[in-house]
């Protein structure tokens, strides 16, 4: 990354405006407990946190979804993954040049990232809970955790609404592209006759149009959120929110 920089192609000198800091966004998109995480073993959730937000925002502008007029809601996003200027680099070059750029950069971002996504340790054991007792496939549980995770951290739901909305029949494809799965196992995955829907694990609405944040269900509204919070019993969890 920081040789495209060296290169000129985000080259435009910063100039300061009303999205002059990635604070804003850090300081009230990110959960406690992501925060208190924010240490050496959790790198590699962050770096994959990075890569889905940069898949993104180059999908939603390859497909037109994200409005190129809206550089400073971009550079935003962007800054908020350590890329500066890409606003500046949107206004002065266009967006062929920075959906380039986006892509160099995804490949250097996943030349070192593991190929499957990466669950953070506050929800690693609760997810192994139901993997476990469920029998989830590899791609039952990846698509599972990612929708605890859009449920429970701000800065990953609020970067996915930037795809804007959409058919809900393709939000397999795009979560297929997002999280580097195969489309066909990720539409399996989804069919009513299997484990996340007849569980009521993630239930996905096939009909109308909605952004991916709120195109499926889990099994209580708050459920992501206690899934990242409480270290007690899965089972317990699902007892507390049903008693509320």
């Amino acid at each position: 990354m920081q040789k495209l920089y060296n290169n000129g192609e985000f080259d435009e000198p910063y100039v300061e405006n009303s999205f002059s800091t990635n604070l804003k966004l850090i300081s009230t998109d990110i959960s406690n407990q992501a925060i208190s995480s924010l240490i050496q073993e959790e790198i590699p959730y962050w770096n994959f946190v990075r890569l889905l937000i940069l898949r993104s925002l180059r999908y939603a502008l390859i497909t037109g979804r994200l409005d190129p007029k809206e550089s400073g809601l971009i550079d935003l996003a962007c800054r908020s993954i350590g890329i500066e200027r890409a606003g500046q680099c949107l206004r002065a070059h266009g967006v062929k040049i920075l959906i380039s750029n986006f892509s160099r950069i995804l490949s250097e971002f996943e030349e070192n990232s593991p190929k499957r996504p990466v669950i953070p340790d506050y929800l690693q054991k609760n997810l192994q809970f139901f993997t476990d007792h469920l029998n989830l496939s590899e791609t039952e549980a990846d698509l599972f955790s990612f929708c605890i995770l859009i449920q429970s951290e701000p800065i990953l739901s609020r970067s996915l609404e930037l795809m804007g909305e959409m058919n809900c029949t393709h939000v397999p494809r795009v979560l297929a592209n997002l999280l580097n799965l195969p489309v066909v196992e990720v539409e399996i995955a989804f069919l009513p006759k299997n484990k996340l829907h007849q569980f009521s694990l993630v239930k996905l609405n096939l009909n109308g149009v909605s952004d991916i944040s709120t195109c499926f269900k889990l099994i209580h509204q708050d459920f992501g959120q206690q899934m990242c919070m409480r270290q007690e019993s899965p089972l317990e969890i699902i007892l507390h929110l049903m008693g509320e």
